[in-house]
């Protein structure tokens, strides 16, 4: 799987110098999103806001991960949701199959924590 990039978010915020929009000229590929501070990002972030990574390119369309530390909306406040956007404008259905993971808590690691898609089909989006 070719690495696509990596975004920083910091005090709630992500940080500028991130690197970014990188094409992993791959069908597969990862963007690591690394969040400093967790707990100071829930207390800035309300429900149903939320932080947008830098755009990646795998499978050459762009995508986003947009973390919500409060959740998406007031039924799941309680947790962290991430989801994935494809950036682009597109014409055809788009099948992808991703997964999210912590990756310095191996302990969360388990289907209670961690929700997959494996099959979905997205239209424009944003």
């Amino acid at each position: 799987m070719a690495f696509a990039g990596a975004s920083l978010v910091t005090d709630g915020k992500l940080c500028a110098s991130t690197m970014s929009a990188i094409d992993s000229g791959a069908d597969s590929g990862y963007h690591l999103l690394v969040v400093e501070g967790y707990s100071r990002t829930k207390d800035t972030t309300p429900n149903g806001e939320w932080i947008k990574s830098r755009p990646f390119i795998v499978g050459g369309r762009r995508w986003t991960i947009d973390y919500h530390p409060n959740g998406v909306s007031s039924d799941n406040e309680e947790f962290i949701s991430v989801l994935l956007v494809l950036r682009d404008d597109v014409e055809q259905n788009v099948e992808v199959q991703y997964a999210f993971s912590f990756i310095d808590q191996p302990e969360l690691r388990v289907p209670k924590h961690i929700r997959q898609k494996r099959t979905r089909l997205l239209l424009q989006v944003l």
